[in-house]
């Protein structure tokens, strides 16, 4: 455990992972949007499907998730969390990536996103490139340990993090975040 994320390795089981690459394949996937809602492919170049709070899915996906959230939110960040959660799943191709960028809204809506949470869904071998890297001043965990099938990673989402260019294949992921009141 760093102070600022905690990596569970190779967590979710294949066949879960499985299911979630299926329930991305069985959706119409969309251009990833930046934060403004605008589709700037120099900045973010990847394909999603989104599940929005309250959402069948988002409930299913939650089903594997929450448990992890509320103990590494217990142990190690103790923010208050209002049970708001959605989740994207992304694929990323060859060229794709997503440019240095924090997951927090700066907005005037009530509640924020706290906690993100970034589940790797692809074997390692399934594509080359396309790391998850944190900015230099925070530090990566081990990318050995990332790329592994069902491995998860919290963090707080004003953390600025990135997935690099992927060269080859297709990289899959589950995002999600997890809400609370505004820091106060």
């Amino acid at each position: 455990m760093n102070s600022w994320y905690l990596v569970l390795d190779s967590e979710l089981p294949n066949d879960i992972c499985d299911a979630i690459i299926r329930a991305y394949k069985d959706d119409e996937s969309q251009t990833g949007q930046i934060g403004d809602s605008s589709k700037n492919l120099d900045y973010r170049k990847s394909n999603v499907v989104g599940f929005p709070y309250g959402s069948r899915k988002a409930q299913w996906l939650n089903s594997f998730l929450y448990k992890y959230i509320v103990q590494v939110n217990a142990e190690c960040f103790g923010f208050h969390l209002n049970d708001l959660h959605e989740f994207q799943i992304a694929e990323y191709k060859d060229g794709g990536h997503y440019d240095n960028h924090f997951d927090m809204r700066i907005d005037n809506r009530s509640s924020a996103r706290k906690l993100s949470v970034s589940v790797q869904l692809s074997d390692s071998n399934e594509y080359e490139g396309g790391d998850f890297v944190f900015s230099e001043d925070i530090g990566t965990p081990a990318q050995h340990i990332l790329r592994r099938k069902g491995t998860i990673i919290i963090f707080p989402s004003f953390i600025y993090h990135k997935i690099q260019p992927v060269k080859s294949g297709s990289r899959y992921s589950l995002v999600g975040w997890y809400e609370g009141n505004n820091f106060k």
